[in-house]
C-alpha cells in the first residue's frame, strides 16, 4: 500500500483499515472482522466526499502511517502471541511408547517367531510365507523409503506386514499403533499407500482387462460349471460397510439402514475377479451403479471385445450373443441376463431361473471368500470413502493373487499336514463316538424288537376287545334301506328268543369300501350290540341254521375281528383240515385261540408255529402239513372284506325257524371243523 503526503485524511483511514483487513483475514480472526465492520460501514458514508473535499493535515501523512502501523502489528503481535497459547504444547518430539520400537516393536519381536511356525503366520497374516514373499518382491521397491538424519524408515517388510494385519484383522488405527509402536498417522499412511500400491503392481497381472480369447475361456468355464451358455460373468452388487463420512447425509445410508459404498464387481466361475467398481453411494441401486461403470459403458459402444453371437454348445443354429447374468435388480438388455418375473411361470421359465441362479451364485460365493478371508469386511470402516475404496480395491486384488498363485504354489512340507491332521483327528473321535453309539444301539435291538411284539399284541388285543361285541353281516343287498329295523327283524328271525332289549345296537354302517356299478356283491354291515350275551346267542343261532336267507337274500353272520386275527386264522388251515379229517372237535376262542377235545383231553392252540406239536400229542405226527416257504416279497395282510369266511353249522343240524329257509351250508376254509 503507497501512501503519499498529498492524500487526504480519508484516504489514509480507508488504506489502513484494509491493511488490517488483510492481517484479519490472513490470521483467521473472524470475531475480530465483524468488530471492524462497523468501520468500513463509515467509510462508505465518507467516500462519495472524497473526491470533491481536500483536508489539509497538520501532521506529515508519512509519520501517521508509521503511526498506525505500529498500532497495528501491536494488535497483531497480541493475536498471534494469544492464539499460539491457546494451541498445546508438543510434550515430547518422540513419544517414549515409540522410541522402543526398534527393540519392543511387534514386527521385531514377533515376526522372525511367526516364520519358524507357518500356520502361525497364516492365520496372523491370512497368506502362507511363499505367497507374502513373492508379494513382497513385487512392491517393495515403490515402499522403500529414504533413511534420514533423525529417524530410520519404516522398511518395506514392515509396512507389508502392517497393511496385511489391517485387511486380515479389521483392527483399527489405534491398536496397530500399540503393537508396532508406530504413531497412528503413520500407521493410516502406511496402510492406504500401501493398498495403493499393491493395486498398482498386481492389476495388470492377477485382473487384467480381458481380450476376445480370454472371454471365451471364461464362457467355457460357466458351462463346464454351471450348464450355462454363453455367460462371461456373473454380476452383482455387495455393500461394504463404512462410518459415516462427514457432511455427506443420506448419500451413505443404503436400505440395510447402515452407512456403506458399493462394491460392483463380476466373477468367473472358478471365484476369480474379473471386475470390479468400488465406491458408489450406499443410497444407489445396483442396475443405476452398474450403468455408470467402465464396464457398461464399454459394453454399449462395442470396445468390451466380446466375442460374436454364436449357438450354444450341442446346437448350430440360432446364434445368440454372450451375456453377463444378474439377479432381479438389473435392467435386460442385449448382453444382461435377468431372471423371469416369479408371477406366472411355466416350467421351462422355472427351470431357466434355476439354471440362472446356479450360474449368479459363482459371485456371490466369491463374495462370501472375500469377506471370509479378510475380516476387515466384518466390522464398519473407520476410514474416508477414498480410503476405504482403496482398502477395499487391494484386497479384491489380493483375492485374485492367492487363488492364482495357490495353484500353482504348495504349501511347504511342514504346513501340509498341519490341519488335515488335526481334522483326521477330529473325524476319528467323531467316528469313535460313532461306533460307540453302534454298539449300544445294537445292544438295544432286542430289547427294543421283543418291546415292538409287545406293542403289537396289546394292540391286536385292544382292537379286539373293542370289536368283542361287534357283528358283521354279508349279503344284504345294498338296496335296503334302514338299517337298524332291517337287522333287528333278521336277529329276531335267526334268535327268536332274544327280546327287543336284547337286540339294543350302539351303531351299525356299511363297509367302507366303494360301491360297485351293479352292487354286487353288496358291501358288509357292521353294529356293534350293546350287551355281549345277545352277540354271542346270535352267533350260536346262525351255526344251527345251515344257510341263512332272508326276504330273499343269501345271509351270513360272522363275528367281527381284526385283520391280524383273521390272518393268524387263515395260517390254521392246515391243522383244521387234519381235525375235520379225523373227526375230532375243536373250537375257537376270543380272540384266537384254539381248544381241542380229544379222549378226555383239552388241549389249547394260540401260535401257528405249535401245530406240529399238536399234531404229536395227538398221535397225528405223519399228518404234519408240510413247511411253508416265505414270499421274497413282504407279507401283506389282505382287508377284511376278503377274509370274513362262513361260521361252521353244529354236526346235529336241527329244523329251520319258521322266518329262515335251510339249505347246505357251504365249508368254510378258516373255520371248517365240528364246535364243541
Amino acid at each position: 500500500m503507497r501512501i503519499s503526503s498529498g492524500m487526504n485524511t480519508a484516504a489514509i483511514r480507508i488504506c489502513f483499515f484494509k491493511e488490517i483487513t488483510h492481517y484479519i483475514n490472513s490470521w483467521g480472526l473472524e470475531g475480530q472482522q465483524k468488530r471492524w465492520g462497523h468501520c468500513w460501514r463509515e467509510l462508505d458514508v465518507c467516500r462519495p466526499s472524497l473526491g470533491t473535499e481536500t483536508a489539509v493535515w497538520t501532521m506529515d501523512p508519512v509519520v501517521l502511517y508509521t503511526f498506525y502501523l505500529g498500532i497495528l502489528s501491536f494488535l497483531v503481535f497480541t493475536y498471534y502471541y494469544v492464539g499460539r497459547r491457546r494451541t498445546p504444547r508438543r510434550r515430547w518430539w518422540v513419544h517414549p511408547l515409540l522410541a522402543r520400537r526398534q527393540r519392543k516393536g511387534e514386527f521385531q519381536t514377533l515376526y522372525r517367531d511367526l516364520r519358524r511356525h507357518p500356520e502361525k503366520f497364516y492365520s496372523y497374516t491370512r497368506m502362507s510365507i511363499p505367497l507374502f514373499d513373492t508379494l513382497l518382491e513385487m512392491v517393495k521397491d515403490d515402499l522403500r523409503n529414504k533413511d534420514t538424519t533423525f529417524r530410520r524408515a519404516v522398511t518395506p517388510r514392515e509396512q507389508l506386514l502392517i497393511t496385511l494385519r489391517y485387511i486380515a484383522t479389521g483392527q483399527t488405527y489405534a491398536s496397530l499403533h500399540v503393537t508396532f509402536r508406530i504413531g497412528k498417522s503413520t500407521v493410516a499412511g502406511i496402510v492406504v499407500r500401501t493398498s495403493r500400491i499393491i493395486w498398482r503392481r498386481l492389476r495388470a497381472t492377477y485382473m487384467p482387462v480381458p481380450d476376445t480369447q480370454k472371454w471365451e475361456e471364461i464362457a467355457e468355464r460357466f458351462w463346464t460349471q454351471c450348464k450355462f451358455p454363453n455367460c462371461v460373468g456373473a454380476l452383482d452388487g455387495k455393500h461394504i460397510r463404512i462410518q459415516k463420512p462427514v457432511g455427506s447425509g443420506s448419500h451413505y445410508f443404503n436400505y440395510k439402514k447402515y452407512f456403506s459404498i458399493v462394491l460392483m464387481a463380476v466373477a468367473d466361475a472358478d471365484y476369480n475377479f474379473v471386475y470390479v467398481d468400488v465406491g458408489s453411494y450406499g443410497s444407489s441401486n445396483d442396475s443405476g451403479i452398474f450403468q455408470r461403470t467402465a464396464l457398461c459403458q464399454r459394453m454399449e459402444q462395442g470396445r468390451l471385445h466380446l466375442p460374436g453371437d454364436r449357438p450354444w454348445p450341442g446346437t448350430r443354429a440360432p446364434a445368440y450373443p454372450y451375456v453377463f447374468v444378474g439377479d432381479k435388480a438389473f435392467a435386460l438388455s442385449s448382453h444382461v441376463m435377468r431372471p423371469y418375473p416369479d408371477r406366472g411361470l411355466d416350467a421351462r421359465q422355472l427351470h431357466f431361473n434355476a439354471r440362472l441362479s446356479r450360474t449368479r451364485r459363482m459371485v456371490e460365493c466369491t463374495f462370501g471368500i472375500l469377506v471370509s478371508k479378510w475380516r476387515v469386511f466384518h466390522m464398519p470402516m473407520l476410514l474416508k470413502p477414498d480410503n476405504a475404496v482403496d482398502v477395499v480395491k487391494a484386497a479384491c486384488i489380493l483375492h485374485n493373487f492367492m487363488r492364482q498363485e495357490e495353484k500353482d504354489t504348495p504349501e511347504p512340507p511342514n504346513v501340509l499336514p498341519l490341519l488335515p491332521l488335526r481334522r483326521i483327528h477330529d473325524l476319528e473321535k467323531g467316528l469313535d463316538g460313532v461306533r460307540a453309539h453302534g454298539k449300544r444301539t445294537e445292544a438295544d435291538v432286542p430289547a427294543l424288537k421283543a418291546e415292538v411284539a409287545a406293542l403289537k399284541e396289546a394292540r391286536e388285543d385292544s382292537e379286539n376287545r373293542d370289536r368283542r361285541c361287534n357283528l358283521r353281516i354279508r349279503g344284504v343287498p345294498e338296496s335296503e334301506e334302514g338299517i337298524h329295523p332291517y337287522l333287528t327283524e333278521l336277529f329276531q328271525a335267526v334268535s327268536p328268543a332274544l327280546e327287543a332289549e336284547d337286540l339294543r345296537m350302539d351303531r351299525a354302517h356299511r363297509a367302507l369300501r366303494p360301491i360297485s356299478k351293479d352292487g354286487i356283491p353288496p358291501r358288509d354291515i357292521i353294529t356293534r350290540l350293546h350287551y355281549y350275551n345277545s352277540k354271542e346267542s346270535i352267533l350260536l343261532a346262525s351255526r344251527d341254521i345251515p344257510e341263512i336267507t332272508f326276504r330273499g337274500a343269501r345271509i351270513q353272520i360272522f363275528p367281527d375281528l381284526s385283520p391280524t386275527t383273521l390272518k393268524k386264522r387263515k395260517d390254521m388251515k392246515p391243522l383244521n383240515t387234519v381235525l375235520i379229517k379225523h373227526k375230532i372237535r375243536y373250537r375257537w376262542g376270543f380272540p384266537f385261540k384254539l381248544t381241542i377235545l380229544h379222549n378226555g383231553k383239552q388241549l389249547s392252540l394260540s401260535d401257528p408255529d405249535d401245530i406240529t406239536d399238536i399234531l404229536t400229542k395227538l398221535g397225528l405226527q405223519h399228518e404234519a402239513p408240510p413247511p411253508q416257504t416265505q414270499q421274497p416279497q413282504a407279507e401283506r395282510i389282505p382287508p377284511p372284506e376278503t377274509e370274513w369266511t362262513t361260521v361252521a353249522p353244529r354236526r346235529d343240524s336241527r329244523s329251520p325257524r319258521s322266518s329262515a329257509t335251510a339249505s347246505p351250508a357251504p365249508s368254510s376254509p378258516a373255520s371248517e371243523g365240528t364246535a364243541g
